[in-house]
């Protein structure tokens, strides 16, 4: 499989400024062409043991990527399977042995000393889970494009996790009332740390905004089967797009819980009665979903927007490592 150059020097950036008015991104994938991608993916990396898995998820980025619009501009994905295959033999190679080596200790150990083992476990393998899915997400970035222009995502997985570990602990011990203050702090380092190319992203939300309407669906979740945290979920989405800008560009989206539900209700049905050979679809309606919810308004000037040298040549070790995806893409 050919696979394009990633030399950052060899990037052209166009001179021209794009305009959003309430514009939605247009998902243009059609089902016949991912069906097709998905199962030809499916039998290669039956056929190889697993290992054609890599080639196949960047085949399935390379599509979904380029089918998604905005102002007339697809996106790019120039990640390559031989990145995350080195990415997840690097990962293999660093924290196999201090996983299995804790495993024998916890057969060698009596209790209680098997116990704190076992639970040292537990904790790493969170703490991995969630580096990864940032260290991920920073090579995604790192390997997507519009108009010519790099995405770049900074900061430090390590830290990202430490965020996760200190507000998993203080959610747990108010039963859950601190998840909107969590789910903030991550978000805002997740959007402070993002660049299109030398232009950041900036996010002004903060949890304490959210506390009330947490709480009412906190006070609700049982006596509404769960349907007050869909409906808060909605509200929390929106309250992101409205906090999150890109220069003079503003993000939105007007989902609904109803919205929320009617999704989560229709794709289970078509996982359930299909006994997964629809998978396709829900990659489609996951991607197209959003598209249709999300709106832009605004202008950026692609000239004034400098690019940015890749960083990251391996990718995504430890997502790859944990077995972490995202519908296959």
């Amino acid at each position: 499989m050919s696979e394009p150059s990633l030399t950052p020097h060899t990037d052209t950036v166009p001179a021209t400024a794009a305009v959003a008015q309430h514009e939605h991104p247009v998902l243009i994938a059609r089902l016949g062409p991912l069906f097709r991608l998905f199962y030809v993916n499916l039998i290669g990396t039956i056929l190889t043991l697993g290992i054609y898995r890599f080639w196949a998820k960047t085949r399935m980025r390379r599509y979904v990527w380029s089918h998604v619009v905005v102002g007339g501009e697809g996106f790019e994905y120039t990640g390559t399977g031989k990145e995350l295959l080195f990415g997840f033999l690097k990962a293999l190679v660093v924290l196999a042995p201090p996983l299995v080596l804790l495993g024998i200790t916890e057969l060698l150990l009596d209790d209680p000393w098997s116990s704190i083992v076992r639970g040292a476990q537990y904790v790493a393998l969170v703490l991995l889970f969630i580096a990864g899915s940032y260290a991920a997400r920073r090579y995604r970035m790192s390997r997507t494009r519009w108009g010519g222009i790099r995405f770049h995502q900074s900061g430090s997985p390590w830290r990202y996790a430490g965020i996760y570990l200190k507000g998993g602990v203080l959610s747990a011990l108010t039963l859950g009332l601190y998840a909107p203050y969590l789910r903030m702090q991550l978000t805002a380092y997740e959007t402070s740390n993002l660049h299109f190319g030398s232009e950041p992203f900036g996010f002004s939300g903060t949890g304490r905004d959210l506390f009330k309407r947490w709480l009412i669906a906190w006070l609700l979740a049982v006596p509404t089967l769960m349907l007050s945290i869909l409906r808060y979920r909605a509200a929390e989405y929106r309250y992101v797009a409205a906090h999150t800008r890109l220069a003079n560009l503003q993000f939105a989206t007007t989902v609904r819980g109803r919205n929320l539900f009617a999704y989560y209700l229709v794709n289970g049905l078509i996982l359930v009665l299909s006994l997964g050979i629809l998978f396709p679809i829900l990659i489609r309606r996951r991607i197209g979903f959003w598209c249709r919810w999300m709106t832009l308004d605004g202008a950026i000037d692609l000239a004034a927007i400098r690019q940015v040298p890749i960083e990251l040549r391996s990718g995504e070790g430890l997502a790859n490592f944990l077995d972490m995806d995202f519908l296959g893409v």
